[in-house]
């Protein structure tokens, strides 16, 4: 589909209503659907190439001015780079001439040739149909020809160099009746001539007769203008149709264009391929027969490189215009691409190309009863040049790193096309752009403000004045206004270490430079434009700063944050206590190791939480704490919790009731090799989880490295009372009976 048909999609996103999805979920959901939309509208885009057309040379095209004032039927190439010109016309750029005249290599008229033809007293009375220079200097001329110099003539005549009635070949050809047709209504002029290198000559036109002989619309003259029996006998019926002109091949035969439908009964329209032996080709007779209608005709044909190039009117079976020109290969199977190559030629009654030329250069010198290309007016006669066009794909304008364009915000986006050859003028066209945005077409810059926010399938093309375009599609994202934001908290820093830490920033259209404007950052580090906080820290210790972020739409982002920088830890954090067991309201020790050495590590007691206080490693990255076990504090497992940002341990003690059954305390010193495993203690009568007594560890993970942690904390001595009630009832018996012996001694 070309530029000026395609419709545009829009896609509505992040309009931030209630209920609806916003942001990057949103649009890329939405571009999903427009693709999709794309694809089912416009098809499935094929891989890009450069597009090639034939169009209108136009500084010749300015030079024939008017050219031609009717129908051009023959052009034919002389050596000197000049043409002869035959037809049914009366001027050229408003010179009256007759129906035979030669233009130069520039494409001006010989006025001299012309006025033989032209003039009042010397003037060639018919149409001119197809004509033949000779070695000698002459031609021969074919036609529909009735008179010159008032003389009658035959439709095939000689020139002689000077341009003279050669009578001699008019009276050994028959005179001016020798071509004639037993059908006056159906004609009978020659359409085109071809000698042959042993001076025969192939005639092909709308005749039946030749000297009052039947034959067919192709014959075979012997050097002394007499019919060759032969070729008519193997020709038989031959076509059932005029023949417009014959092309012979290397290999003795014919291709053979023209207004048909077969060839001795077998069908083969409007071209056919005829071998040595003049038998039909039927494999490209099917082809023919295949791919045009019985309306479609072959004026001319032009051999180019890898096969042919036709002229006439093409119309498939199906009813499908192919134009006025055919390429076709080297078996005659037609190229089809080429019909995106070439326009349409109109305008004139018939809008009919009659001959075609290649020139040197690989352009076209085309003729016939037309007066427009491609829309464009030219004369009968117009010289054709292939120009490529290559639009440059456009990126979608959708998800880039920079953030998608923003209602309210100036855009641009150059479309850039390359031309070969080199110095032809581009034209730019887009559809589907989105709201507020417009397109310069000769410098290809779109630009504007965009006013509504959605997702576009936009088409963009480039053409040269006269070509087909070249085009693209891409996807283009507007999204509504937002102000700037900024988050995140940055990770701790260890000293020493590479850092890097990204804030999230946000916005529509993307912020500006981020910048601190309060507090600084650690030493060592550097906040890039973009958010991005990076370096290796060089000073330990408690970073605040405020960090600010503006897009244009209020209000500007600010936000404050804390980044924390230590020391690397030593080790593995762990920790460990003095005692076992311990009664409420006597001293216990804490000790750690694994700590990032100066940071501050925070202790508390548990179940129900009792901070500690906190205290700061040393250089070794241990922390030693004596406190003393809160009084009240009920019989059970309790827990002692280090957190610090290097990591967090805990460890296990247990309040009795009593005196601690537990052996002379150790001291935990953070420094002494780890503690060697301590033999359990017999369970006191209030142990009833047979925990053992000695030290008890914990590691960073939680998990026990020395005693078995309880997960029974302070509930666990409400469990012991009874087994204490009982004691105390068996120690009071007990006294009893040792009082009670005493008195009766």
């Amino acid at each position: 589909m070309n530029a000026s048909a395609a419709s545009t999609v829009v896609t509505r996103v992040g309009d931030g209503r209630p209920g609806r999805a916003t942001g990057p979920a949103r649009r890329a959901v939405a571009v999903v659907v427009a693709a999709l939309v794309a694809v089912l509208t416009f098809g499935t885009a094929p891989a890009h190439a450069a597009r090639t057309s034939l169009v209108v040379d136009e500084a010749i095209q300015a030079r024939l001015g008017s050219g031609f004032d009717g129908t051009v039927l023959t052009v034919t190439p002389l050596d000197d780079g000049g043409y002869v010109v035959g037809g049914l016309f009366w001027s050229y750029q408003g010179t009256p001439v007759g129906p035979l005249v030669r233009l130069d290599a520039d494409l001006e008229l010989d006025h001299e040739f012309s006025e033989r033809f032209g003039t009042e007293y010397a003037r060639l009375s018919g149409v001119v149909r197809d004509v033949e220079p000779l070695d000698d200097g002459g031609f021969l001329v074919a036609g529909d020809l009735f008179s010159l110099d008032g003389v009658a003539l035959a439709d095939l005549i000689r020139l002689d160099a000077d341009l003279r009635l050669d009578t001699d070949f008019q009276d050994a050809l028959g005179g001016p009746t020798a071509f004639d047709s037993s059908d006056p209504s159906f004609g009978s002029a020659i359409e085109t001539i071809a000698p042959e290198a042993d001076g025969g000559l192939l005639v092909g036109g709308a005749f039946d007769r030749f000297r009052g002989e039947p034959v067919g619309t192709l014959v075979r003259l012997d050097a002394d203008l007499r019919l060759d029996p032969e070729f008519a006998a193997a020709v038989g019926t031959g076509f059932d149709g005029s023949v417009e002109v014959i092309v012979p091949t290397s290999d003795g035969g014919y291709v053979v264009g023209g207004s048909f439908d077969g060839f001795q009964g077998t069908p083969s329209t409007a071209f056919a391929r005829l071998g040595a032996d003049l038998r039909l080709d039927t494999e490209v007779a099917a082809r023919a027969s295949g791919l045009l209608s019985a309306d479609s005709l072959v004026t001319a044909i032009s051999e180019v490189e890898g096969g042919y190039l036709f002229a006439g009117r093409f119309t498939t079976g199906e009813g499908a215009q192919l134009g006025e020109l055919l390429r076709l290969d080297t078996e005659l199977r037609a190229d089809l691409g080429f019909t995106s190559v070439v326009g349409r030629f109109g305008g004139n009654a018939s809008g009919l190309v009659e001959e075609v030329v290649v020139l040197p250069d690989g352009g076209y010198l085309v003729a016939g009863d037309t007066s427009e290309y491609r829309g464009t007016p030219v004369g009968n006669l117009v010289v054709l040049r292939y120009v490529t066009v290559d639009l440059q794909p456009v990126p979608d304008r959708f998800g880039s790193p920079e953030g998608d364009d923003v209602v309210g915000f100036p855009v641009a986006v150059q479309l850039d096309a390359t031309v070969d050859p080199a110095g032809e003028a581009v034209v730019y066209a887009a559809s589907g752009l989105p709201s507020g945005v417009t397109l310069d077409p000769t410098t290809g810059l779109i630009s504007g403000t965009p006013t509504t926010d959605g997702l576009w399938a936009v088409f963009a093309s480039a053409k040269t004045p006269g070509g087909a375009p070249d085009q693209q599609m891409f996807l283009w994202a507007v999204e509504a206004a937002r102000a700037a934001t900024i988050q995140g908290d940055p990770a701790p820093g260890v000293l020493g270490e590479t850092y890097e830490f990204a804030f999230d920033i946000g916005g529509a259209p993307a912020p500006g430079a981020v910048e601190v404007v309060d507090g600084s950052v650690p030493d060592g580090l550097a906040l890039s434009a973009t958010g991005v906080l990076a370096g290796v820290p060089t000073r330990t210790g408690q970073f605040t700063f405020t960090l600010a972020a503006a897009n244009g739409v209020e209000p500007a982002a600010r936000r404050t944050v804390t980044l924390h920088v230590t020391r690397a830890p030593i080790g593995q954090v762990a920790l460990e206590v003095a005692h076992a067991q311990r009664l409420a309201g006597e001293q216990q020790t804490v000790a750690g190791t694994g700590f990032a050495p100066g940071e501050g590590v925070e202790l508390v007691l548990s179940s129900v939480p009792h901070s500690l206080g906190t205290v700061a490693a040393d250089d070794a990255g241990e922390i030693r704490l004596q406190f003393d076990v809160p009084a009240g504090t009920p019989a059970g497992r309790h827990t002692v919790t280090a957190t610090a940002v290097s990591g967090a341990a805990s460890v296990d003690f247990e309040v009795v009731a009593h005196e601690p059954t537990d052996p002379a305390p150790t001291d935990p010193t953070p420094t002494d090799p780890a503690p060697a495993p301590t033999e359990p203690a017999t369970p006191s009568p209030g142990d009833g989880d047979g925990t053992p007594s000695g030290r008890s560890g914990v590691s960073s993970s939680g998990s026990a490295t020395g005693a078995v942690r309880s997960e029974v904390l302070a509930t666990t001595g409400a469990e012991l009372a009874p087994w204490g009630a009982g004691a105390a009832v068996v120690i009071a018996l007990g006294l009893l009976l040792v009082r009670h012996r005493r008195r009766a001694s």
